[in-house]
């Protein structure tokens, strides 16, 4: 795919036409260039440079207008012009660390929101550093398009706020996400949002992913040290699989009442070293298979009436481990050792836990694609 190149800086006043770094956009020019033209920006890559410092948007909405197409998508990344692609170190199955310092830093702060809630086109931002302290309800919206390889914290001192929204379709793909404050979400997804390969951490008041009202799909993500793990907190379609989950309060857990006709997926998950490794107070249908819980204070603590409780746990193993099941968790190292009982121990032969599952290609049904 050829792609028209446009660069953006947060240095200078006036007006640039983003042609070349000398005359780079600020970031509002940038919004303008897009929004005013729906059906010309389709297959244009915006390269947002560190130089200038800081890009700050502050009791501001940065919403990206409907229209155009998404036969190619408009990508604004992350890049400095020494290194290139800001995004180093990680290899393909998420292994590596994150350069965060190499990375454009986007603050959003106060009320500020940047909204990639667009439809009829697809828009990527890719490897930026998002943080800041937020009062707005959400940091970042995404419905229809994807926030992917950046890192994302937010620092938040009392009521809700969830760092990434990925609603109706929206992708949260390969991020780092960090969340502070008396009480947080990582990821929140609704209307099938798609979560796949991040790694969220945090402190213990915070959730990691919250699935919503409208329901959603958690994959190949890694969530520690956070109060809840996943949060199913919405009587709607679920799908969890091949996530690892560890030292969390609370693994993965629900109060919801969802009643027999949803369908929940809990499928090749590691739950371990957590408070609790399954909790509900509500009732709820759940299918459960091949996931490994164990070395949790308290493995499984639902409701006896729960439908749950009853359901068969195909293939799941359960119990203390004899042999480390990561090679170094200490050093956030989550890749599974040879000797691991989740080791080719999930459905297919294929290995629990998050690792195994990212190298492969997922499509969207927007059209767009993932790696």
């Amino acid at each position: 795919m050829s792609l028209t190149e446009r660069y953006v800086t947060s240095a200078g006043a006036g007006t640039h036409d983003g042609t070349s770094s000398a005359n780079a956009f600020s970031w509002t020019e940038m919004v303008t260039d897009i929004n005013n033209n729906p059906n010309a920006r389709n297959g244009f890559r915006y390269n947002v440079s560190k130089t200038g410092g800081n890009i700050n948007l502050i009791n501001t909405t940065n919403t990206f207008s409907n229209g155009g197409s998404i036969t190619q998508p408009i990508i604004i990344r992350g890049y400095n012009n020494v290194i290139g692609d800001g995004y180093l170190g990680r290899s393909n199955n998420g292994i590596g660390p994150l350069y965060k310092d190499n990375l454009p830093i986007i603050v959003v702060s106060g009320s500020s929101q940047l909204n990639l809630a667009s439809t009829g086109r697809f828009i990527v931002l890719d490897s930026v550093n998002l943080s800041g302290i937020s009062n707005s309800t959400l940091m970042i919206k995404i419905s229809e398009n994807k926030l992917t390889r950046s890192f994302v914290s937010v620092n938040r001192a009392g009521g809700t706020t969830a760092a990434i929204f990925c609603n109706t379709r929206g992708v949260s793909f390969d991020n780092d996400i960090y969340v502070n404050g008396t009480v947080g979400v990582g990821i929140l997804t609704n209307n099938q949002g798609y979560v796949i390969n991040n790694k969220i951490w945090g402190i213990n008041t915070a959730e990691g992913i919250q699935m919503g009202a409208g329901g959603g799909n958690a994959y190949g993500n890694i969530i520690h040290g956070v109060s809840a793990g996943i949060n199913l907190a919405g009587a709607a379609e679920n799908h969890v699989y091949n996530n690892t989950i560890t030292n969390c309060v609370y693994g993965l857990g629900s109060s919801t009442s969802s009643g027999s006709s949803n369908n929940w997926n809990i499928i090749n998950n590691i739950i371990t070293n957590n408070g609790y490794g399954i909790y509900s107070t509500g009732r709820f249908s759940l299918f459960l298979a091949y996931n490994y819980i164990c070395n949790n204070q308290i493995d499984i603590n639902v409701p006896i009436e729960n439908d749950w409780y009853q359901a068969t746990q195909y293939g799941s193993l359960s119990g203390a481990s004899a042999f480390p099941i990561f090679s170094n968790s200490g050093s956030d190292d989550y890749t599974l050792t040879n000797s691991s009982p989740a080791k080719n121990a999930g459905s297919f032969g294929r290995d629990i836990g998050a690792f195994q599952s990212r190298n492969t290609p997922k499509l969207l049904g927007n059209g767009g694609y993932i790696n």
